[in-house]
């Protein structure tokens, strides 16, 4: 009788140590997927803010200050977004446009993919909302969380200040 009952007790013992091994490890490896995603997250923002900002440096702001006085299709225009679309290559971006915000909506200015699929200025900018750009409007970057887009997928979205040479806010970099 007694070797049943120190079984048992060895049973138990052993039962309760693995339950909380396994609680353990089942506790450890969602935490470390959710590090890493948040990490991995963090670290893409990162990379995609300091793109944004070296695109925004590179844009040529005195072109970019002539076409805000008359926002049309025309050279100037068709200058900035070759560029823009060259930039964005270089980059290794989805996207890369100028945008404005009007009337608490942000609306599309030049739109940096090729000539054939380049959105019209003033077209609404998809995932891109106003209240996102107040910081940038104050000359600060921002980044949005995951955007799961139904056409385009899940990205995420970077916005930078585009400034003149004297360092007045002229526009946004998306």
């Amino acid at each position: 009788m007694d070797t049943t009952r120190t079984h048992s007790i060895r049973t138990r013992l052993l039962l309760i140590i693995s339950l909380i091994l396994i609680l353990f490890f089942v506790f450890s490896s969602v935490s470390l997927y959710l590090t890493t995603k948040q990490t991995a997250l963090s670290t893409l923002k990162k990379t995609a803010e300091q793109d944004a900002l070296r695109i925004s440096a590179s844009v040529d702001s005195a072109a970019y200050q002539e076409f805000l006085k008359n926002p049309t299709n025309d050279a100037i225009y068709d200058e900035l977004r070759e560029s823009l679309d060259q930039l964005r290559k270089q980059n290794g971006l989805l996207y890369a446009y100028t945008a404005k915000v009007d009337q608490n909506q942000v609306k599309l200015l030049i739109d940096g993919l090729p000539v054939a699929e380049a959105a019209n200025i003033n077209d609404p900018a998809t995932g891109a909302v106003a209240s996102d750009m107040k910081d940038v409007l104050r000359g600060e970057t921002h980044s949005t969380d995951v955007i799961d887009d139904p056409k385009f997928g899940k990205y995420i979205s970077v916005y930078v200040p585009l400034k003149s040479p004297i360092g007045n806010i002229i526009g946004i970099l998306g």
